[in-house]
């Protein structure tokens, strides 16, 4: 089943209309993607549309709310999601937390929005190999 939200709808405070659901699918933006991770306590699946940049088997993920949010500590506490991309699901492992001010992962113009959002913090897993 394809998550929610890698369906064409994700839930969002900014360009939504008055039912609180935007009308742009996270696939439509460049290192939009959308990661799926199990609650620490429920086991409930749960999947939300995230930036996310793949560098070889590496992928980075740009954290635009910052190391606080629940995804990051269910994310840390499991040390595995999946991640879905262009009709894929890639299995990712070993989460690591790191902060670059540089920005050195992230295509040129994904950095200007990033500093304009202050966003420094940045998730870093691996694909598991076939």
């Amino acid at each position: 089943m394809v998550p929610w939200c890698c369906r064409g709808a994700s839930r969002g405070s900014t360009g939504t209309s008055s039912t609180g659901w935007s009308s742009t699918s996270p696939r439509s933006f460049p290192g939009s993607r959308c990661s799926t991770t199990a609650y620490r306590r429920t086991g409930r699946r749960y999947a939300i549309p995230i930036n996310v940049f793949p560098r070889g088997d590496r992928y980075v993920f740009a954290l635009t709310y910052g190391k606080g949010t629940d995804w990051l500590a269910n994310v840390l506490a499991a040390g595995r999601c999946t991640l879905t991309t262009r009709g894929r699901v890639v299995a990712l492992r070993s989460p690591r937390v790191f902060r670059d001010e540089q920005m050195t992962d992230m295509p040129a113009p994904v950095r200007v929005v990033l500093r304009r959002v202050d966003a420094q913090d940045f998730l870093e897993m691996w694909a598991y190999r076939r």
